[in-house]
């Protein structure tokens, strides 16, 4: 459907229409797969009233496997593009096979060790004993479900790279069907059949579908990208640039998720109600931003980076404008959105009318923020579209151990109403920082574009 609407408009170059072709579904595909955690939630929160604890524990708990998974997405479109740019189909196909069984390993060797380690460190998170029981039966039906997911995770980038968006999308709606399907199977029981499994059967809802859905994905690389995937014992000193990639956005993404995890201990240990919500508000609308460009940067990467490495650097020079342009409507259109629903926010936020005020600066510096923390993402695009992981992630680490966090403890030692603002514009001047100093980097050493 989106398809014919963008041909009826033949004013679209093909390059244009290309990289919307690709964008929009990748788009699509990434905020429909941010609603399985919401369902699974939703569809066990009639339980117990400790579900969403022992939930939020598992989350701690596998935070390395998210990491792992976000860490290789970059490298992984990044190196296939180039390698498709080149042409060369023995290369590609080494190099698919060799990344995809390199993840495979640490993905389940990851699990394996969380089968050891788990019941530790689910005590190190609460001390409740029915948290700790509902959590232990959670993951351990959960577990493999995880490190499957990891490694179609990485089935998914190699399609994306293929420019295959409407099939990966065509996934996610399935994922959530089948999903939704399993969970008030296994949730609720079947008479006759077998007893309900309550938080178990949300587990095994996922862990059943991730493994139907390793053996669908590896069928659908070989026919739709046109190799022959299989699956080797990795080669280190053949994934030199991929395993350095990954390390640094690894290391980059566990120190923020830390300095978030300390800045949310300050917050809640120091702060007053309004702020605490505030800065929620702010969290929650820049991570629906975030998805929400995520295709656009995806695009941008892959196609760049497919005619960067096939010499044509003009359609290159194409592709990376039209991602600036994009990047401006979508702040835009977001900050306009946010002003728009003003008085809705502040009746769902705002606790007392002293805080009206207070609220009302928030949402308007939440707006304009919105249109540096979009040009942010882009450009930090360009940059990893040049392998340059390490300089971006160095940048991020001293943006939140050197700015973020010591300019948050000042200001929440000293609490008043007005700190939201305060904070607020913390976010916002360390956003112009990072943008500035990337646009350096980008013009001045890699002769980047107007």
């Amino acid at each position: 459907m989106i398809n014919r609407l963008l041909n009826c408009y033949q004013w679209l170059s093909p390059l244009h229409r290309e990289y919307l072709f690709l964008a929009i579904p990748l788009s699509l595909d990434i905020m429909l797969s941010r609603l399985i955690r919401v369902v699974d939630y939703q569809m066990v929160s009639h339980l117990h009233s400790d579900i969403y604890a022992s939930l939020g524990v598992v989350e701690r708990v596998f935070i390395l496997f998210t990491l792992l998974s976000f860490s290789y997405r970059s490298a992984l479109i990044v190196h296939i593009s180039e390698a498709r740019g080149e042409g060369d189909q023995k290369k590609l196909t080494e190099l698919i096979s060799q990344t995809v069984s390199m993840i495979a390993m640490c993905s389940l060797g990851l699990m394996l060790i969380c089968y050891i380690v788990y019941p530790y460190a689910i005590h190190f998170f609460t001390d409740s004993a029915h948290i700790t029981a509902l959590s232990k039966n959670y993951i351990a039906w959960v577990l493999p479900g995880e490190a499957m997911r990891v490694i179609n995770l990485s089935f998914l980038m190699v399609l994306m790279s293929f420019q295959k968006g409407w099939f990966t999308l065509k996934y996610s709606i399935i994922r959530n069907a089948v999903n939704i399907g399993f969970n008030y199977i296994f949730i609720h029981g079947i008479s006759g059949y077998f007893a309900p499994m309550n938080i178990a059967g949300c587990a095994l809802s996922t862990s059943l579908f991730e493994i139907i859905a390793f053996f669908w994905l590896s069928r659908s690389v070989n026919s739709l990208c046109g190799i022959q995937f299989r699956f080797s014992l990795p080669r280190l000193s053949k994934l030199k640039s991929i395993l350095s990639f990954s390390g640094w956005e690894f290391m980059g993404m566990f120190l923020s998720e830390m300095s978030m995890v300390i800045f949310y201990k300050m917050l809640f240990s120091m702060a007053t109600l309004g702020v605490t919500s505030a800065i929620s508000f702010v969290s929650t609308i820049s991570l629906f931003l975030r998805n929400a460009f995520t295709g656009f940067q995806r695009a941008m990467m892959i196609l760049g980076k497919k005619y960067a490495a096939a010499k044509d650097m003009h359609n290159n020079r194409y592709i990376l404008r039209l991602a600036k342009r994009y990047g401006i409507i979508g702040s835009l259109l977001f900050g306009g959105c946010v002003i728009a629903l003003a008085e809705f926010i502040a009746k769902a936020f705002v606790q007392s009318p002293e805080q009206v005020q207070v609220y009302s600066g928030l949402i308007m510096i939440i707006a304009g923020m919105l249109v540096i923390l979009n040009m942010n993402f882009v450009l930090k695009g360009i940059v990893l579209m040049e392998k340059r992981a390490k300089f971006i992630n160095m940048l991020s680490i001293i943006k939140s151990y050197v700015v973020f966090l010591p300019a948050i403890y000042l200001t929440l030692s000293y609490v008043t109403n007005s700190n939201a603002l305060i904070i607020s514009g913390i976010y916002w001047v360390s956003d112009i920082v990072l943008l500035l100093l990337l646009i350096g980097y980008i013009r001045f050493y890699l002769r980047g574009i107007d």
